[in-house]
C-alpha cells in the first residue's frame, strides 16, 4: 500500500531511511550537512528521519534523499536494492499519495452544527418558544436510522458509556467537573477535523492513567464532530464485523469508531510481556477500516508503556495500525497556561479549586482520587489489599477487563501471610470485597465538600442486582503494573486462571505471561486448556523447547480440518526446508485451499526459474480478485517477453484493484504507441477522479503532463491547489527564469497567491526565490508573512541561513534576541569564532540553551569541568529540564561519576531513558547494588537490567533465575543466551523454569507435564 505510513507508506520509507543511513552508511552524511542543503533545521531533518512528520514540501525532502543516494554509491554501497529504496518516483507517489490523504474539505458535520446554531439563534430572536424550536431543528439534524448496529448521535452518548472515568463527587455537583480546556486540544482538534474530511484515519491519546486522555478525546468529539454517528464496540469481534461490512455507509460522513483503552483489544498477552507473534484480527480490521471509500474515524488511548511494546510487536498488523496513526501525547501535569485556565474555571467547580492546591499528584489525578486510591492500596484492611492485588496481577497477566468475582476470590488468599489466612473467618470475603470496592474518602476538597471513588468497580451481570466482576481503577492498576513490574505472582494465581477461566483468548494471553518467564510447563497446561487457540502458541513453545517434531504433528492436524493460522505458520516453517522438491511438495498440498500457501508456492517456484509454474498460480489466485498476484504474474509475463500477455491480465483486473491499474499504466506508458499513451492516460484520469490513495495520483498526472510537455495543463492544475503541480511549475520557473527573468517577476506573484492559501509559511515563492538567488526578496517575504503569523522552526531554519549567506548579522542576532534558537546558535557559534566569549556567556546567563552548550564546549576542551558544569548550573532555573539534559551529557562524557550519581539522583521528576540507564551503570560501577535493587523493585527496566547483567557476571544465576519467574525480560534474555555454554543452567531451553526457580527438568519417578 501507499497509503498514510502503512508499511511502504511515506514515513515509514523515511524510517527506513533513518536506518539506512545509520546501518549502511556510518551515520553520513550528518543531519547538519543535510539540514544545509535542505535549507531546513537539523531538528527538521532529526524528525524526519525518524518519520515523525510529514514534509509538506516534497521537493526540499528529496534533497536528503539525493545526498543520501549519492553517499550511497560514493562508499560504493549502492546495490540495485538501494538504488530502488532511493529512486525518486517512488518517494513522489508515496509522497502524493499520504499528502492526498490529509488533504480535506470542511466538515459536513461542523457545517450540520453552524447551521443548527444559526436556526436557533434565528428562531429564537423571532420568539419562536416550547415545541416549535425543537421541531424546526430537526430539519437540520434529521432522524436518520444508523447504518451500524449500536451507533448513537455523539451527542446521545452519556460520558461515561465512552470510558469517561467518574471524578471525585461534590454535594451539588455534576458527575463530571467543568472542563478545562489543555494545551494539546488544538493538536487534537485540528486531527479530528483533518480526519473527519478526508476519508477517516486512527487518532491515539497517548498518556498515563488518569490524565484526561478519554476526557480530551470526548469534549473535542463533542466540540468538532456533532451529530455523527458513533459506535463504541464491546470486543475485536464487533470490530471485525465492521470491517466486513461492504459498500460505502448510507451516510456519507464518516463513522466515529470509539474504542477508548485499545490495550485491551490489541491481542496484547500481559502488560510486562511483549506480544506474541500470534496474528492480530483486531489490527488488520483497523487496517481495512482505514478505506476512504467508507471513511471511519478510529478513537482510543494508549499508556505510553502499552504503545511502546505494541510498537515493537512482532505482528504486522499492529505495527501498521501504530504507523498510520495520528497520535496526540497527554502530558502527565498541567502547564502553567493550564493551571490559570484551572483557576479561572474553579469558581464554578469547587472540585478544580481543591485539586489545584493539591501539590503531591497532579490536578487530572487529584480529582480522580489517585491519592486515596494510593492509600487504600498500600495500608488498610490486609484482606482487602489483597484482593486488590490479585485484580492488578490479573490484567498484567493478560486477564480480561473484567475480573471474574470467583477469580479474585480464590487467589486473593496466595497475597495473605500465613496467619492472615489463618485468623480469616467465614466473612473474610465479604468485608474484602466491600472494602475493596466502597468510596474512598477523596482529596479534593473545597468549602467543607470531600470527593469519592473507589478501586474496584463492580460489573452487573444479567440479572438485577448480580455482579460478574470488577474493573480496577486505572490509575491503580498503572500504579499496580509499575511497582510489581518485577514481584513474582503466586503459584494460586496461576492455578486460579485454569479452574476459574473457559475464555481461550484469555488462557492464551496467561499462558504467554508463563512462557515469557520461562514457565514453559506452566504455559503449556494454560494452552491445552485453551482448547484449539492455544495449539499454535504451544507448537511454538515446542519448537523452542526443541520439540520440532511433536510440534509439526500438532500444527499439521489443525492445518488439515482448514485451520488459516495453521497453514500460515506451516508455511512459515515450510521455508526453512532446504530440499526444493520437499519444500514445493508440502506447499502444493496446501495451496489449492489455502491463499497464504498458494502465494508461497507461486514464489518458490519463481526463485528457482519455474516462471510458467508461477504465473499459472499467481493468476489463479489474480481470478480470486487478488490485485497484487496480478501484477506478480504481469510482471513475470513481461520479463519473458510476453507483453501483450501481460497487458492482457492487467486490463482484465485493472476496474477493481488499485495496483492493477498502476502496473498497467506503467507498462502502457513502456510501449511508447499513442494508441498505449492514450489509454495510460484514461487510466490515470480515472483515477485521479476519484481520489484514490493507493491507485493513480495526482502526482502521476503531475509527471505525465511534464514527461510530455503539457505545461499549460500542468499550470492549471497549480492553479487548482495541487501541491505537486506547483512544485514542478516553480521549478519550470526557476529554469526559464535563468534566461527571462521576468518569468520569475511573474511567478513571484503567482507564488504569492498560493502561500495566501496556507498558514504553514510562504513555502512556494522562498522555494522559487531561492532556486533564483534572489535571497534578499526571500527574506522580505518571510518578514512580512511573520507580522500575521506565528513562526515555526522551518521557517526560522531558512531565514536564518539565508541572513547568514547575506552577511546580515544584525538580523540574525535579533532573530536569536527574540527566541529563534536557529538565530541562537548562529550567532553563539559566531561570537565564539571570533573570540567574544562574554558576550556568549551573557547569552547563556539569560538560558539560551545554544550559547550555554558552546561555552560549556568550550571550557570543556580547556580542561576546565567545573567551570563547564557551572554554566549549565546557571541555567537550570531557567530551563531547568533542557540545561540538566546538558549537565549529565557533560558529566556523562567526562567520566565525573560521584557528580553525575548525585544529579541524577537529586532529580525530582522522573528520570529519560537515557538517564535511568546512565543511573544504573553507574551505580553498578560504585558498587551500589542495593540502591540499584530498590530502584528495579520500584520498576525501573533499566535497573533491572543493569542488575540481571551483574548478577550473571557474578555467576549468580539462582538470582538470575527467580528475577524470570518475576517477569524480568533482561533475566529472560540473559538466561537464554548463556543457557548453551553454562553447566548450571543446562536443561533450561528444553524445560524452562519452576516457580521457585529451579530448572524444571523431570524429577525421578515424575513425568514432564509436558509430555
Amino acid at each position: 500500500m501507499v497509503d498514510g505510513d502503512g508499511e511502504d507508506g511515506f514515513l515509514a520509507r523515511m524510517k527506513a531511511l533513518g536506518v539506512l543511513r545509520r546501518q549502511q552508511l556510518s551515520g553520513r552524511p550528518s543531519d547538519r550537512h543535510l539540514a544545509r542543503r535542505a535549507r531546513v533545521s537539523q531538528t527538521t531533518v532529526g524528525v524526519w528521519l525518524r518519520g515523525e512528520r510529514f514534509p509538506q514540501d516534497v521537493d526540499t525532502f528529496l534533497v536528503v534523499v539525493r545526498e543520501l543516494l549519492d553517499t550511497a554509491r560514493a562508499l560504493g554501497v549502492a546495490t540495485p536494492g538501494v538504488e530502488e529504496r532511493l529512486a525518486e518516483q517512488g518517494w513522489r507517489q508515496a509522497h502524493a499519495a499520504e499528502a492526498a490523504r490529509r488533504a480535506g474539505v470542511v466538515s459536513d458535520g461542523v457545517v450540520r452544527a453552524q447551521g443548527r446554531a444559526a436556526l436557533e439563534t434565528a428562531l429564537a430572536g423571532a420568539g419562536a418558544t416550547g415545541a416549535a424550536l425543537p421541531a424546526a431543528l430537526a430539519s437540520v439534524t434529521p432522524s436518520v436510522t444508523p447504518s451500524v448496529p449500536g451507533a448513537r448521535r455523539v451527542e446521545d452518548w452519556h460520558p461515561r458509556l465512552l470510558g469517561v472515568k467518574p471524578s471525585v463527587t461534590a454535594p451539588g455537583g455534576d458527575d463530571l467537573p467543568g472542563y478545562v480546556v489543555r494545551d494539546h486540544d488544538r493538536e487534537l482538534r485540528s486531527a479530528l477535523r483533518t480526519m473527519a474530511t478526508s476519508g477517516g484515519g486512527v487518532l491515539l491519546l497517548i498518556g498515563n492513567p488518569s490524565t484526561g486522555k478519554t476526557r480530551s478525546a470526548y469534549e473535542a468529539v463533542r466540540a468538532e464532530l456533532p451529530g455523527r454517528w458513533l459506535v463504541r464496540p464491546k470486543d475485536a469481534a464487533e470490530v471485525a464485523a465492521l470491517a466486513e461490512r461492504g459498500g460505502t455507509p448510507p451516510d456519507p460522513a464518516p463513522l466515529i469508531l470509539w474504542l477508548d483503552g485499545v490495550d485491551r483489544l490489541l491481542d496484547a498477552p500481559s502488560a510486562d510481556a511483549p506480544l506474541a507473534d500470534a496474528p492480530a484480527p483486531l489490527a488488520a480490521a483497523l487496517v481495512e477500516l482505514c478505506d476512504p471509500q467508507r471513511p471511519t474515524v478510529v478513537i482510543g488511548t494508549l499508556w505510553p508503556e502499552q504503545y511502546d511494546r505494541h510498537a515493537s510487536a512482532a505482528a504486522a498488523a499492529v505495527r501498521e495500525v501504530l504507523d498510520l496513526a495520528t497520535t496526540v501525547v497527554v502530558p502527565d501535569e498541567f502547564s502553567a497556561s493550564e493551571r490559570e485556565r484551572t483557576q479561572e474555571v474553579g469558581w464554578r467547580d469547587p472540585r478544580l479549586s481543591a485539586a489545584y492546591w493539591i501539590s503531591n499528584f497532579g490536578i487530572v489525578q487529584t480529582l480522580a482520587g489517585a491519592p486515596a486510591l494510593e492509600r487504600c492500596w498500600r495500608t488498610g484492611d490486609p484482606y482487602g489489599r489483597a484482593v486488590l492485588t490479585a485484580a492488578v496481577d490479573a490484567r498484567r497477566l493478560g486477564g480480561p477487563e473484567v475480573t471474574p468475582s470467583a477469580f479474585l476470590r480464590a487467589a486473593a488468599p496466595g497475597y495473605l501471610t500465613s496467619a492472615q489466612w489463618a485468623r480469616a473467618d467465614d466473612g473474610w470475603w465479604e468485608r474484602a470485597i466491600g472494602y475493596a470496592t466502597r468510596p474512598v474518602e477523596g482529596t479534593a476538597r473545597a468549602n467543607g465538600t470531600a470527593g469519592t471513588t473507589s478501586a474496584l468497580s463492580p460489573c452487573a451481570g444479567d440479572e438485577p442486582g448480580s455482579v460478574v466482576g470488577y474493573a480496577v481503577a486505572d490509575y491503580l492498576l498503572h500504579l499496580g503494573r509499575s511497582q510489581r513490574l518485577f514481584e513474582a505472582v503466586p503459584e494460586r494465581t496461576w492455578r486460579t486462571f485454569l479452574t476459574t477461566t473457559d475464555d481461550p483468548r484469555v488462557l492464551v494471553r496467561i499462558g504467554w505471561s508463563a512462557q515469557w518467564r520461562l514457565l514453559y510447563e506452566l504455559a503449556e497446561e494454560l494452552y491445552l486448556a485453551a482448547g484449539t487457540e492455544g495449539v499454535l502458541p504451544r507448537a511454538k513453545l515446542l519448537v523452542a523447547r526443541g520439540r520440532s517434531a511433536e510440534a509439526w504433528r500438532l500444527v499439521t492436524s489443525l492445518a488439515e480440518r482448514g485451520h488459516d493460522e495453521a497453514v500460515q505458520l506451516l508455511v512459515t516453517w515450510v521455508r526453512s526446508i532446504s530440499d526444493d522438491d520437499q519444500r514445493l511438495a508440502q506447499l502444493a498440498r496446501y495451496a489449492p485451499a489455502h491463499d497464504e500457501a498458494a502465494r508461497a508456492l507461486a514464489r518458490e517456484l519463481a526463485a528457482i526459474g519455474r516462471h510458467d509454474d508461477a504465473v499459472e498460480q499467481w493468476t489463479g489466485l489474480a481470478e480470486k480478485g487478488d490485485g497484487k498476484s496480478a501484477v506478480r504474474a504481469a510482471e513475470l509475463l513481461a520479463g519473458a517477453g510476453r507483453g501483450a500477455d501481460a497487458l492482457e491480465l492487467l486490463r482484465r483486473h485493472a476496474p477493481t484493484s488499485p495496483p492493477v491499474r498502476r502496473t498497467l499504466f506503467d507498462l502502457l506508458l513502456k510501449t511508447g504507441a499513442p494508441e498505449d499513451t492514450a489509454e495510460a492516460e484514461q487510466l490515470l484520469r480515472r483515477d485521479v477522479a476519484r481520489s484514490s490513495t493507493d491507485g493513480l495520483t495526482e502526482f502521476d498526472l503531475v509527471e505525465f503532463l511534464r514527461t510530455f510537455d503539457r505545461l499549460e495543463e500542468l499550470e492549471s492544475l497549480a492553479t487548482a491547489g495541487s501541491r505537486a503541480a506547483r512544485s514542478r511549475m516553480i521549478d519550470t520557473w526557476a529554469t526559464e527564469g535563468e534566461h527571462d527573468p521576468a518569468v520569475v517577476d511573474r511567478a513571484v506573484v503567482i507564488c504569492a497567491r498560493w502561500d495566501a492559501e496556507s498558514d504553514d509559511g510562504p513555502w512556494s515563492a522562498l522555494h522559487l526565490l531561492r532556486e533564483t538567488d534572489r535571497l534578499a526578496q526571500a527574506v522580505d517575504v518571510v518578514n512580512a508573512w511573520e507580522r500575521d503569523h506565528e513562526g515555526n522552526d522551518d521557517i526560522n531554519a531558512v531565514v536564518t541561513d539565508m541572513l547568514m549567506d547575506l552577511g546580515r548579522w544584525d538580523d540574525v542576532a535579533a532573530r536569536a534576541d527574540r527566541g529563534d534558537t536557529r538565530a541562537q546558535e548562529a550567532v553563539a557559534r559566531r561570537l565564539l569564532e571570533h573570540g567574544r566569549i562574554d558576550e556568549v556567556m551573557r547569552r547563556a546567563e539569560r538560558g539560551e540553551l545554544p550559547a550555554c552548550r558552546r561555552v560549556s564546549e568550550l571550557l570543556a576542551e580547556r580542561g576546565d569541568i567545573a567551570g563547564a558544569a557551572e554554566v549549565w548550573c546557571g541555567t537550570v532555573a531557567l530551563r531547568q529540564e533542557y540545561a540538566n539534559l546538558g549537565l549529565v551529557d557533560l558529566l556523562h562524557e567526562h567520566d565525573r561519576v560521584d557528580d553525575l550519581l548525585d544529579l541524577l539522583t537529586s532529580l525530582d521528576r522522573r528520570l529519560g531513558k537515557r538517564e535511568a540507564r546512565i543511573l544504573a551503570d553507574l551505580l553498578v560501577r560504585k558498587g551500589r547494588i542495593a540502591e540499584l535493587t530498590d530502584r528495579a523493585a520500584a520498576g525501573d527496566k533499566h535497573a533491572d537490567e543493569a542488575l540481571v547483567h551483574h548478577l550473571a557476571s557474578h555467576r549468580r544465576f539462582a538470582d538470575v533465575r527467580s528475577r524470570a519467574v518475576a517477569g524480568s525480560g533482561a533475566a529472560t534474555r540473559v538466561l537464554l543466551d548463556l543457557a548453551v555454554e553454562e553447566p548450571e543452567l543446562q536443561g533450561l531451553t528444553t524445560y524452562g523454569l519452576r516457580l521457585d526457580g529451579s530448572i524444571a527438568v523431570p524429577r525421578e519417578g515424575v513425568d514432564d507435564v509436558s509430555r
